[in-house]
């Protein structure tokens, strides 16, 4: 064929392309999580479903306080696909308002307190939200319109359960991710996509109702569902774990003794670890530790192989258009760690390698990670422009209306068939397990009257964690940090929050006019260099710099560094 381009040309034979095109992919049964949670509230009444603080529900308890507020929101308007955000601190309330939500057909919206007022009142308004779930002494809310209490519910409300009105297709959630545009953007993801990643994992681990899981992760990322989930739908029971408990790790490390599976993101683990290992504190229910949310160094395995022989430890991988977790990587016991794993994908998933062609890679070959199945979201909220961009028809299977999305990650698919991830196509990027947009930290920069230019990087510090670094073009250079940060901080969560600033009078480019990443990394290292370094004198500065030194990465601490500049 004279017309066909050369980079067309698929180098897979019929075979080969019919091998890697054709996955096999399961679909679960069920529509929601509700059909297969609500039986479990039966046969395990009286079992612990939550231990929190020093609070605990039984499944029965759960179940009832549920019904109750999902009954006072259907008396206050929620009906089926009303957006219902739910903002509460790290309690049993949350579990309760969660289920409360979908029994009443509304579409749960998690609302971190600890945002700033305006990034809540943008994804208010984003997503359509008329009712906003807290509680009385929560006052990142107080005020807004359509706020109800958790704690105004009155005992006489009925508990009695009523006719569930939710469909399989229903959206079951809407999470918020950093957005390239310089806001966040909302995933729609419905009730049966939610089932079918849960049901997945749930073939993989095996959860009994012997399990107690540690909930760790904040409610407003989606993994925080199957931390909450997962264990509920076993009969096992969750452990969630208060904030400041989390904060500090030696409380941490002591409170979550008792639990059989542990998720963590990876810099999180690590200092779970290190206090694990010094305090000599044993972990005797302990089968599984769960990883992800960004790469996981391999010393970080080998370190946990070496204190728990026993467990089993998984990593995770997996977008939020895809409902959580996409695949998984169980670590062998022996051998070296190739790379970057992300293993093989679950049951309810198909992965394909893909050029810049649209073409299928033949094995081996780097290529873009293209993800199908049941797991595929709705897409993304009033972004019907973006959600074209990544969310296509699936051209590789034979499933009828299938989609795929286009996850921006570049893979290789090793011979055995597992991935191995090698980066990212574009310029987003994860921290500490949170996903970041550069361009949105950049965009509220330059919000900023002195920020002509600004550019934003992850810079790896000596132990492999990332702390974000923002290049700044400016001529008022004076007092300028002090202005970037207190605006950011206005607009953006704290983990999207540059650890360093760099002011320059010109963004470094090349002969070809584009940005010369190589020499701005030169400049922010050699700045880091001349900063005057103070060591620390007295026997308490000591401690603390060689605490900071290990929980941060850094090689050393000056008297005068900030901890939250530098990472914390």
């Amino acid at each position: 064929d004279t017309e066909q381009r050369v980079g067309e040309l698929s180098l897979l034979s019929a075979q080969e392309h019919a091998s890697l095109s054709h996955l096999p992919v399961v679909q679960h049964a069920g529509d929601s999580v509700l059909d297969l949670l609500l039986p479990r509230c039966e046969v395990y009444a009286e079992q612990p479903a939550v231990h929190c603080h020093s609070k605990q529900l039984s499944y029965a308890e759960l179940n009832a306080r549920s019904w109750q507020l999902a009954r006072y929101l259907k008396d206050n308007g929620v009906s089926t696909g009303t957006v219902v955000g739910v903002c509460l601190p790290r309690n049993e309330a949350l579990l309760v308002s969660l289920l409360a939500v979908w029994k009443a057909g509304g579409v749960y919206v998690p609302v971190d307190p600890a945002y700033p007022t305006s990034r809540i009142d943008y994804m208010v308004a984003d997503s359509g939200m008329t009712i906003l779930l807290s509680q009385s002494d929560v006052t990142a809310v107080t005020g807004m319109t359509g706020l109800l209490h958790v704690d105004d519910v009155a005992p006489e409300v009925s508990d009695t359960p009523f006719a569930l009105s939710t469909q399989a297709g229903d959206t079951a959630y809407m999470i918020y991710t950093s957005g390239t545009s310089g806001q966040p953007k909302g995933v729609r993801v419905a009730h049966h996509q939610l089932l079918q990643t849960l049901s997945s994992v749930n073939e993989v681990m095996g959860v009994t109702a012997q399990d107690r899981m540690a909930a760790l992760a904040s409610h407003a990322f989606d993994i925080s569902l199957l931390e909450l989930l997962l264990p509920l739908l076993n009969g096992a029971s969750v452990e969630l774990v208060a904030q400041e408990t989390i904060r500090d790790v030696a409380q941490l490390a002591s409170h979550c003794q008792q639990v059989s599976i542990l998720h963590a993101v990876p810099g999180l683990m690590k200092s779970w670890l290190e206090q694990v290992t010094i305090a000599e504190q044993a972990y005797p229910a302990l089968r599984y530790l769960l990883v992800g949310g960004e790469a996981v160094p391999a010393e970080l395995i080998y370190a946990l192989q070496a204190r728990f022989p026993a467990v089993e430890i998984i990593e995770f991988y997996g977008p939020t258009e895809n409902t959580i977790v996409s695949s998984y990587h169980r670590k062998p016991r022996d051998g070296q760690l190739l790379g970057h794993c992300i293993g093989e994908t679950f049951a309810h998933v198909q992965a394909y390698v893909v050029d810049r062609q649209g073409q299928l890679c033949v094995p081996g070959a780097v290529g873009e990670l293209y993800l199908g199945g049941y797991g595929v979201s709705q897409g993304y909220h009033q972004r019907e422009e973006l959600s074209s961009e990544v969310f296509i028809a699936d051209t590789f299977s034979a499933r009828t209306g299938g989609r795929l999305y286009r996850t921006g990650d570049l893979v290789r698919r090793l011979v055995d068939g597992t991935l191995l991830y090698l980066g990212r196509a574009d310029k987003q990027m994860k921290l500490r397990g949170y996903r970041v947009e550069p361009g949105e930290i950049e965009s509220a920069l330059l919000s900023v009257a002195e920020v002509e230019d600004a550019v934003v990087f992850a810079e790896d510090s000596a132990d492999g964690e990332s702390a974000l670094v923002a290049c700044l073009v400016s001529h008022s250079p004076e007092g300028l940090e002090g202005q970037c940060r207190e605006a950011l901080t206005s607009v953006l969560p704290g983990y999207m929050i540059p650890a360093r600033y760099l002011v320059l009078e010109a963004l470094p480019r090349t002969s070809h006019g584009k940005l010369d990443n190589a020499e701005l990394r030169r400049l922010v290292q050699a700045n880091a260099a001349s900063v005057e370094y103070v060591a620390p004198e007295s026997e308490l500065e000591v401690a603390i710099a060689q605490m900071w030194s290990s929980l941060l990465g850094r090689e050393r601490v000056s008297l005068t560094d900030n901890f939250f500049n530098l990472g914390g």
